[in-house]
């Protein structure tokens, strides 16, 4: 996204970061003892321990997570020949997927948001490797496909989305 220059059309980019954002903040926010403390200042797992504050986060976060869906559709649906909005595109679902799995326990939604994002980004990528011949664009992006398939196989235990990561790895021809 930081290669990107700020049009309208393109803001959609920019509204799904800040979501992953906000995503993470409010899970952070879970926690039964926050990572940080202030001398003398009761923080938010002192102040809202009650089920209600909880309740109320995790209805927060399937909206986010639905509009996140959302707005990757939209993403996933724009069709482009140039190199750098194929990266963009690629590393956007990267990014949510590294964001929303780092978090959370894995549920329906998360997981059915996770198999459409690995089609996304099989296709990318491949289209990505084949443009990059010419233009070396995609060699960054091989590291950052493999740490994001480490990390859906250790934080979801699902045989079907590890399957897809493998068949991706494969198909392209990383190990």
């Amino acid at each position: 996204m930081e290669y990107m220059k700020w049009t309208q059309e393109k803001g959609i980019f920019y509204k799904t970061g800040l979501l992953c954002n906000f995503y993470t903040y409010i899970c952070v926010q879970l926690q039964e003892k926050l990572p940080y403390h202030v001398e003398n200042v009761r923080s938010n797992d002192a102040l809202y321990p009650e089920p209600e504050f909880k309740e109320a986060c995790f209805e927060k976060l399937q909206e986010i997570i639905k509009e996140i869906k959302g707005n990757l559709e939209k993403i996933n649906e724009i069709d482009t020949e140039e190199i750098e909005m194929s990266v963009t595109i690629l590393k956007t679902n990267l990014n949510v997927l590294n964001s929303l799995i780092s978090y959370m326990l894995p549920c329906g939604l998360l997981n059915n948001l996770v198999k459409t994002s690995l089609a996304k980004i099989k296709l990318m990528s491949r289209q990505c490797r084949e443009k990059s011949l010419k233009s070396n664009g995609f060699g960054h992006m091989v590291g950052y496909l493999r740490s994001t398939f480490k990390n859906i196989r250790k934080n979801l235990n699902n045989e079907e989305l590890n399957n897809l990561c493998n068949e991706t790895l494969t198909e392209l021809q990383i190990s």
